[in-house]
């Protein structure tokens, strides 16, 4: 029987192996067999084909025609390359972890929106100026906006975020805007309404604010500052380093006419400035 006779008859041997994927494989004798993946059988196409039965077994095959990664030649070096890359991936992966959560600039947008003004006099003062025993007294209401830019992650504050309201460098009241643990969600605008009112002893605002108080009072306009302070890190970045967040509002308010009279104000922005201790 000729070539193509041995090779059918061996083919059609029960149990024989299939094969998958083209590979040659050269016998010593000189046969040579390939492996055709479109009908996973070995063919014999050169040199005398083995007989039936004593077909040998190919380079690069097994028993269930798979083809095992260590036999093909090159491939387990890939494999090895890879491994090597792989093993290399992951601290450096780790190294570009921590360097975003360093570089990450958590970012706040805040302004007032609104304010009103209708107190902010010197009671028992005599003949306009303020005596030693007089009271400052003061009501003041802000519509503070705050705003995540950040459309992918919030805003986690780990300290309450608190407004100070600023007269000539004095502090005249502390109102909590948010507690520690609040979480501002992405992409989201808050507005929070405040309202700070009550009685300051003059002598503790000091002769110079009581100056400038003064002046301000003859002009009919008074220069208030928002302070805002806290500290802030993203929500969704566990090794996100904490902010320190200090921001000023600088607020030009008249006197409120008595009633429900609407004034008009221009929102003002606030901005990043660095963070001052305030004893008094």
């Amino acid at each position: 029987m000729g070539k193509g006779g041995s090779t059918s008859a061996m083919l059609q041997k029960k149990g024989a192996d299939d094969v998958v994927g083209p590979h040659v494989s050269q016998l010593e004798r000189g046969d040579i067999w390939i492996l055709d993946a479109l009908s996973k059988r070995s063919k014999c196409i050169a040199g005398p084909c083995p007989r039936a039965g004593h077909r040998p077994h190919l380079h690069g095959t097994t028993r269930h025609g798979r083809t095992p990664l260590d036999v093909v030649p090159g491939l387990e070096r890939d494999r090895r390359t890879q491994q090597n890359i792989k093993w290399w991936l992951i601290p450096f992966a780790i190294l570009l972890l921590l360097l975003a959560a360093v570089a990450v600039v958590i970012i706040m947008k805040t302004n007032v929106a609104d304010a009103r003004l209708d107190t902010f006099a010197f009671a028992g003062a005599q003949g306009g100026e303020p005596a030693a025993t007089s009271f400052f007294t003061y009501n003041i209401s802000v519509a503070l906006r705050v705003g995540n830019p950040n459309r992918a992650m919030s805003i986690k504050h780990t300290k309450p975020l608190v407004a100070t309201f600023v007269f000539h460098d004095r502090r005249l009241h502390n109102l909590t805007v948010v507690e520690a643990g609040h979480k501002h969600q992405p992409g989201k605008t808050e507005v929070h309404l405040l309202h700070a009112g009550g009685l300051v002893p003059g002598f503790l605002l000091g002769a110079a604010a009581a100056e400038d108080f003064k002046k301000q009072n003859a002009t009919g306009m008074f220069k208030l500052e928002v302070r805002l302070s806290g500290e802030i890190k993203y929500q969704r970045v566990a090794t996100a380093m904490k902010r320190k967040l200090s921001m000023s509002c600088p607020v030009g308010l008249q006197l409120a006419p008595r009633g429900p009279e609407v004034v008009v104000f221009h929102e003002v922005d606030c901005m990043t400035v660095k963070q001052d201790e305030m004893y008094f």
